[in-house]
């Protein structure tokens, strides 16, 4: 079924493209191949993919934030602090250190606020799990959009640089002669119309299924750290789980420094320094991690 708002761009694309074929074929003007080709754009891209689509994908908690570096080794040593904390202070005492805002990933903070709101463990879960369940929406939402947008954004390419030879052709064909900046225009146009179709088709949406791997595996790394927080696991006993999700780099500087510095500034007293010596202890004499 033809979508109504489509109907709309197919014809106004329709007229830009027939006024800048008619432009080349009776004028020299420079604008006459971009007319064309930006008729060639309304008429593909907005109907192919509409523009409340992209609205919805934009609008993704997970698309404008960036990734921490070492972002697995953080969560580890965080929940290790967090669990720390809870066993020494009351699971309440979390709230200080997650309103300080070290970590703003959207599942961590969803989970942790539960758990300190004193939640059933299985409707924490349940709630993260839907949370996990969204992002694979979002991400398979942003690679269709990408292969739809690189679909059309190569037929602009070949569709324009066709038509731009029969307008052309069209001039030589009624004795006037050919403007070298217009075929150069319309060459250029249609060169990286074509790039940027095939970038969009087949490097992007390969792109976003990587980011879509590391972030499954970031999420289970999260979901099973907190389940393992609320059960009141030791801090030692979570590093060793935790430690299945980092290299073997992480794990190095997990041994080292187990406690990172950046939440010095948010612990009370020398908590940082008492959390950080018996961590480091219990890691390194019984050398799991």
């Amino acid at each position: 079924m033809i979508k109504k708002n489509a109907i709309g761009y197919w014809i106004f694309g329709g007229l830009l493209f027939g006024a800048g074929f008619w432009s080349i074929s009776c004028s020299e003007a420079l604008w006459a191949p971009i007319l064309l080709f930006v008729g060639a754009v309304v008429f593909f891209l907005p109907a192919g993919l509409p523009p409340r689509d992209w609205k919805g994908l934009f609008a993704s908690p997970f698309y404008w934030r960036k990734p921490m570096d070492d972002e697995a080794l953080f969560v580890a040593r965080f929940l290790a602090v967090l669990s720390w904390t809870a066993r020494r202070e009351g699971i309440l005492a979390l709230e200080s250190l997650t309103s300080a805002k070290l970590y703003d990933h959207p599942v961590f903070l969803r989970g942790i606020n539960l758990i300190i709101d004193g939640m059933d463990p299985e409707y924490v879960k349940e709630v993260m799990e839907k949370g996990r369940n969204s992002l694979c929406f979002w991400y398979e939402a942003k690679r269709h959009a990408m292969r739809q947008a690189g679909g059309a954004l190569l037929f602009v390419g070949k569709f324009g640089g066709l038509a731009g030879v029969f307008a052309y052709a069209f001039r030589v064909w009624n004795g006037q002669g050919i403007p070298a900046e217009g075929v150069y225009a319309a060459a250029v146009l249609s060169f990286l119309f074509l790039m940027a179709g095939m970038t969009a088709r087949l490097l992007i949406p390969g792109k976003i299924l990587e980011a879509a791997r590391c972030e499954k595996t970031l999420q289970r790394q999260i979901v099973d750290g907190l389940m393992e927080l609320q059960q009141g696991d030791s801090p030692h006993a979570i590093l060793i789980r935790q430690a299945m999700f980092l290299s073997e780099a992480q794990r190095k500087t997990l041994q080292e420094t187990p406690v990172p510095e950046e939440m010095k500034p948010h612990m009370k007293g020398d908590s940082y320094e008492q959390s950080l010596f018996e961590l480091r202890s219990e890691i390194s004499h019984d050398n799991v991690i």
